[in-house]
């Protein structure tokens, strides 16, 4: 019975509750109008294919840490591509760099910047173990070239990551290059040192055979019309006569500063070529590490709700209605007057 008469009073003041409910439209949109909407523009991301590292992994096969592997570059690449895009400092100057794609954010405010730069920006990871994307997330406000930002962004995120891969290469190859080079080093300063030595040694004996006018190698007799040369392994060095240890001596000093006396001489020498010439090619050896597999678009604001706002008023309004249609069948009815 309750029921019957609510649902007649509803029916009785249709049409009041539906003009409070129309009222509550037109206050509901001109609310969903009024605060500012928020857009929210979505890229997608994804790590090069094992197959576009491969040349990068050969330059570095000859570096002291054995080289990289393309699935070891993968993991690197994207190491390398999430740290640069979680870096809120970078985003912050990357922002204040690009200033005409938000004209009308005051970044000379330090709360709105901090509020883009930590609170409106996100990289997030598939939630599927199995795909190694990553979707770059970015919201902003109405007059924004939202879109465009992130486009833009991300294209300098994936620049910074070629420009690390490519630095870290570089100074591993680098300082392959600089042992290879030290080795040659310590080997050339072993040369010197074992050549000025046999000199000395060589000269003392010059100078003691001069002394003795022993100018050809030593000779001795054994009772026999037949000379012998004594032994030059065991001898003492003067017996060879002064001609021929200044010959010998000469020869000796050659050495010094001669290269080729170096027995590993060429194969070192060659491997510091290779590496100079994986360091000239290293620039031409890796193309992007990181892939954009979906770009950012425009979209609708995502806040406020228009449609659940204006819903709401007009249910607002309609019960409002309801509740003055309620109140007006509640009032006594004026007495007659006898």
């Amino acid at each position: 019975m309750v029921t019957r008469e609510w649902l007649l009073l509803l029916w009785k003041g249709k049409y009041r509750i539906f003009a409070c409910a129309f009222a509550g439209a037109i206050i509901g949109v001109a609310v969903a109008t009024t605060i500012p909407k928020v857009y929210e523009t979505n890229l997608v991301v994804r790590p090069a294919s094992e197959a576009t590292f491969a040349p990068f992994s050969e330059l570095l096969s000859v570096t002291t840490s054995g080289g990289l592997s393309t699935a070891n570059a993968v993991t690197i690449a994207k190491q390398a591509f999430l740290t640069a895009a979680r870096d809120r400092d970078y985003l912050q100057a990357y922002v204040l760099s690009h200033q005409d794609l938000m004209p009308q954010a005051k970044l000379d405010n330090p709360e709105v910047l901090q509020k883009i730069v930590h609170e409106r920006f996100d990289v997030i990871a598939s939630k599927d173990a199995t795909d190694d994307s990553y979707q770059l997330r970015f919201r902003y406000v109405a007059g924004t070239a939202g879109a465009q930002f992130l486009n833009s962004f991300a294209k300098a995120l994936i620049d910074k990551t070629l420009e690390t891969m490519q630095a870290n290469a570089r100074t591993a190859l680098l300082a392959t290059k600089k042992n290879k080079e030290n080795e040659l080093r310590r080997l050339r300063e072993i040369r010197d040192i074992r050549v000025d030595q046999q000199m000395l040694e060589y000269q003392e004996a010059l100078e003691t055979a001069k002394s003795a006018n022993i100018e050809k190698p030593y000779t001795a007799t054994t009772g026999t019309t037949s000379p012998i040369v004594l032994s030059t392994d065991r001898a003492p060095l003067f017996l060879r006569g002064s001609e021929i240890l200044a010959i010998e001596l000469k020869n000796i000093e050659a050495r010094k500063g001669n290269d080729l006396a170096i027995p590993e001489f060429s194969q070192i020498a060659a491997a510091i070529a290779d590496v100079s010439r994986r360091l000239n090619a290293l620039d031409q050896r890796l193309g992007p590490p990181i892939v954009i597999t979906q770009l950012a678009y425009e979209s609708r604001p995502i806040f406020p709700p228009r449609t659940p706002i204006v819903l709401l008023c007009i249910a607002i309004g309609a019960a409002l209605g309801g509740c003055w249609e309620y109140l007006k069948s509640q009032k006594p009815a004026a007495k007659p007057q006898i």
